[in-house]
C-alpha cells in the first residue's frame, strides 16, 4: 500500500510541517514584523496570549487524552495534565491567527492568502498524522485561533 511504503517521509514531512504552528515560529513572524510594522507585531502578540490563555483554560478543566495516549499513565500535576490533552490544538490555533493576521496585515492577493492558508490547514493536518490531535481537536484550535485574532483586531489598541 502507498501509505506503508511511504509512512517515514510522511511522517517526517509532518513533523517538519507541524513546526509552522508552534511558539517559536510564531515568535519569528512576530520578529519580523516588530521590524516592519509594530503595530502589527502588537497584534500578534496580544493574540498569542490570548489564545493560549483560551487553550490552555481548556486543557485545564478538560482533559482529553491524545490519540496517542497510554493508558494507565497518572498525571501528577495540572500541568502534565495541559501538556497531555488533546483539546484543543494550541499549534492549530497559532497558525490559524498567524494566518488571519498576516493575510490582513500584507492587504495579501488570492496567491498568497492561498499559500498561507495553505500552510495553516497542512499544519492541522500534521497533528492528526502525528497522532497528537483529532480532526475535532484541530478545528477546535482553528476556530480558537481566529476568533482570538478577531477579538485583538476589534478590542486591541
Amino acid at each position: 500500500m502507498f501509505l506503508d511504503r511511504y509512512a517515514n517521509l510522511i511522517q517526517g514531512l509532518a513533523r517538519d510541517v507541524t513546526a509552522l504552528g508552534s511558539s517559536p515560529f510564531y515568535g519569528y513572524i512576530w520578529l519580523l514584523f516588530l521590524a516592519v510594522d509594530p503595530r502589527v507585531s502588537l497584534d500578534l502578540l496580544l493574540t498569542f496570549a490570548l489564545l493560549m490563555a483560551i487553550s490552555y483554560a481548556i486543557k485545564a478543566l478538560w482533559f482529553k487524552p491524545r490519540p496517542d495516549h497510554v493508558e494507565g499513565v497518572v498525571h501528577d500535576n495540572v500541568l502534565e495534565q495541559v501538556d497531555a490533552s488533546s483539546f484543543p490544538s494550541a499549534h492549530s490555533a497559532r497558525a490559524a491567527a498567524m494566518a488571519w493576521i498576516v493575510i490582513g496585515a500584507v492587504e495579501a492577493g488570492p496567491a498568497l492568502a492561498s499559500i498561507v492558508i495553505l500552510g495553516a490547514l497542512a499544519t492541522g493536518g500534521s497533528r492528526v498524522v502525528l497522532r497528537r490531535h483529532s480532526v475535532g481537536d484541530v478545528l477546535g484550535g482553528f476556530a480558537i485561533g481566529v476568533v482570538a485574532a478577531v477579538a485583538v483586531e476589534i478590542l486591541g489598541p
